[in-house]
C-alpha cells in the first residue's frame, strides 16, 4: 500500500530540501529526539515545516566511540525474539479543542510497531527484526502543560519523572500535542540510561498516529524511528560520508538526510543508493518501509549492552 502511495506523496507534496560522554539525543538533557528528525528544515509551502528529531544525531566524535563500543561487545546471550514491554501514557489536555489519542490508536500504533519491526512493511526487502512489543499498561493524565511541551526540557522532565515506569528494558511511549511547535517526536539513547534512568522514553506528537490527522505523518512511523533511536540506531545520514556513520555495513551512506523519497537520490561516493526507504532516514511516512539485517543486529547488541534485563 505505501509503494502505491509514492507517486500521489510525490504530485502532493514536494518537499525541500556515550556512553557518558555522548551527548543526549536532546542534547544536555541525554534525550535524543525522533522521528521527525527534520531539524526544521523547512520542506514546501504545501507540507509544514515539522522535526522528527531534536538533536538526535550525535557528533561524529561520539558516534564513533558508540559505534566502537557496540563493534567490540561480541556475542552475548540475547533471546531469539526482543520482547518489549510498553507502558503507554496518553496525556490530555484541558482548552476545549484539544485532542488526545485514544485508546483504540494507542494498540494501532502498537500494532503498527510489530508491523515494521517485523518486516512486513516491504515484504522480501526489509529485515524482521526479531524485535517485538506488547502493551502492558495505558495510563491517561490531564495536565495542560505536560499536553502542550515544546519538547526537552524542564516541563517534560517533570512528566516522565512522575509516570515513568519499569527498568531499563520497559518502553515508556507518551504521547502529546508536540507538532504545533513542528516537532513530531524525540526519544532517549539506550547508553543514557544509567545517567538518567526516569527521564528514557519516547515521546511522540498524539496526532502522528495511524488514523492522527497529520498528513503526511499519520502512519505511525514517527514512533518507529524514534524508537529505533531508543534501541540504539543512529540515523542513515550519521557522519554524511565520512567514517562510520551509522555504525550498520549494510546502510548506505549518505550525505544528508531525503525528507521526500526520491529513490534516485545517490549523496555519497561509496556502494549504494541514499536508503530513503529506511526507517531511520527523515522520508515521508508513505515512503519509509524498512530495516535492514544489520541493523537488527546493531538493535540485539545495544539490547545485551545496555537494555537487557539483568
Amino acid at each position: 500500500m505505501k509503494r502505491a502511495l509514492l507517486l500521489a506523496a510525490a504530485l502532493l507534496f514536494s518537499l525541500a530540501p556515550a556512553l557518558a560522554a555522548a551527548p543526549a539525543h536532546g542534547a544536555s538533557t541525554g534525550v535524543s529526539a525522533g522521528t521527525a528528525c527534520v531539524s526544521g528544515t523547512a520542506r514546501s509551502t504545501s507540507v509544514p515545516t515539522y522535526r522528527r528529531d531534536v538533536g538526535s544525531s550525535l557528533s561524529r566524535a561520539a558516534a564513533e566511540q558508540v559505534n566502537r563500543r557496540l563493534a567490540a561487545s561480541g556475542e552475548r546471550s540475547v533471546p531469539s525474539t526482543i520482547v518489549v514491554p510498553i507502558r503507554a501514557h496518553v496525556i490530555k489536555g484541558t482548552h476545549r479543542h484539544d485532542r488526545h489519542t485514544t485508546r483504540a490508536q494507542v494498540i494501532a500504533q502498537v500494532k503498527q510497531l510489530n508491523k515494521a519491526y517485523s518486516g512486513q512493511e516491504a515484504p522480501g526487502v526489509a529485515a524482521d527484526t526479531h524485535v517485538r512489543f506488547r502493551l502492558r499498561s495505558i495510563t491517561a493524565t490531564v495536565n495542560d502543560r505536560w499536553f502542550h511541551i515544546s519538547g526537552p526540557g524542564r516541563v517534560a522532565n517533570q512528566m516522565k519523572r512522575s509516570l515513568h515506569q519499569g527498568k531499563s528494558f520497559t518502553l515508556n511511549l507518551y504521547f502529546v500535542d508536540l507538532a504545533h511547535d513542528g516537532l513530531l517526536g524525540y526519544t532517549t539513547f539506550p547508553w543514557r540510561y544509567h545517567v538518567h534512568p526516569r527521564l528514557d522514553g519516547v515521546v511522540v506528537a498524539y496526532n502522528t498516529v495511524p488514523g492522527g490527522r497529520l498528513k503526511p505523518y499519520d502512519e505511525g512511523d514517527t514512533a518507529v524511528h524514534e524508537v529505533g533511536h531508543w534501541l540504539g540506531l543512529l540515523h542513515t545520514f550519521q557522519g554524511g560520508c565520512e567514517g562510520s556513520g551509522d555504525g550498520v555495513a549494510d546502510t548506505p551512506a549518505e550525505a544528508a538526510p531525503q525528507y521526500r523519497c526520491d529513490t534516485t537520490a545517490d549523496t555519497c561516493p561509496s556502494p549504494g543508493l541514499d536508503p530513503v526507504h529506511n526507517f531511520m532516514d527523515y522520508s515521508l511516512d508513505s515512503c519509509m518501509d524498512q530495516f535492514t539485517a544489520g541493523q537488527a543486529a546493531r538493535m540485539f547488541s545495544a539490547w545485551a549492552t545496555f537494555r537487557q534485563r539483568r
